[in-house]
């Protein structure tokens, strides 16, 4: 393993937004940053703020070079789920576990108690309850 190998910036983001328009509740911003050969486990953090939620974490990709996907689900009222994927990249890359960064925002929530599940893939990384002020 390569330690410290970093791949070239990644290209701009997909976004996917499933939501109903009725909630308005979108996932406005998400940016992965390069990724880097580490044997770090694949983290999440979660920050409650003025209409929304902000995310931030690492995901644990084959490579360094893979590209990052969010999608923010609404499975009910109060209820998201932000699933992160991972895809392989064509250009020839460093075989190695590696953690790819990345920051996201949602934006629209309603004032009140969110449930938010984070999903790396099918791993569950973040189940919790938080509290979202009014904009």
């Amino acid at each position: 393993m390569e330690e410290g190998f970093r791949c070239p910036a990644p290209r701009r983001a997909r976004l996917s937004r499933r939501l109903p328009a009725r909630w308005g509740a979108k996932l406005a911003v998400f940016q992965p940053g390069a990724g880097a050969c580490s044997a770090d486990p694949a983290r999440v953090q979660v920050q409650a703020e003025a209409g929304g939620l902000t995310v931030s974490g690492a995901f644990l990709a084959p490579t360094p070079c893979h590209s990052l996907r969010a999608v923010l689900g609404h499975p009910s009222q109060g209820e998201l789920v932000l699933t992160i994927t991972a895809a392989p990249s064509e250009e020839m890359c460093v075989q190695c576990l590696a953690l790819i960064p990345y920051e996201g925002r949602n934006e629209g929530l309603a004032h009140g108690r969110w449930h938010l599940r984070v999903y790396h893939e099918a791993e569950l990384l973040w189940d919790a309850w938080h509290e979202v002020t009014p904009p």
